[in-house]
């Protein structure tokens, strides 16, 4: 999707019939994110999970009991927990982790609220520059585009 076509999918005909590429940029950039490549170890996933470190405790501890399990998913899980020690890091944003996690719930493993905030762990903001919006919303000629 072109920033064009995503300006006018999420924000407002009002805005933007005020060619303000400012108020477009804001209203563009609330809740714009992204999944990013980012390496966690045990420690990050303490710190940063959502509920805290005692419910990231919990969902760690279930997931290294699942690891010693007999499931066909377990080796896997057991490769991946042995990443999260520090020093290491096993990469959240990796489509084949978030993929894993999702698994993970749908098996039961996980509750899908525990995955989803183990997810998170890989997003992150993605702004986009009001100079960007400014290109997209105004033609080379000076003609307004929307």
């Amino acid at each position: 999707m072109s920033l064009r076509d995503e300006i006018q999918a999420r924000v407002s005909p009002e805005l933007i019939a005020g060619r303000d590429s400012q108020a477009i940029t804001d209203a563009l950039n609330v809740g714009r994110i992204r999944l990013a490549s980012r390496l966690i170890t045990e420690r990050d996933v303490l710190a940063g999970y959502a509920d805290g470190p005692i419910a990231a405790d919990a969902v760690l501890q279930k997931i290294e009991a699942f690891a010693q399990s007999a499931s066909s998913l377990a080796s896997v899980v057991r490769r991946a927990t042995s990443w999260l020690a520090p020093g290491q890091g096993i990469d959240i944003g990796h489509p084949s982790t978030q993929l894993l996690l999702d698994q993970m719930a749908t098996g039961g493993v996980l509750g899908v609220d525990e995955a989803e905030k183990l997810k998170a762990l890989a997003v992150e903001p993605d702004p986009v520059s009001e100079l960007d919006v400014r290109r997209a919303i105004w033609n080379d000629d000076g003609t307004y585009a929307l």
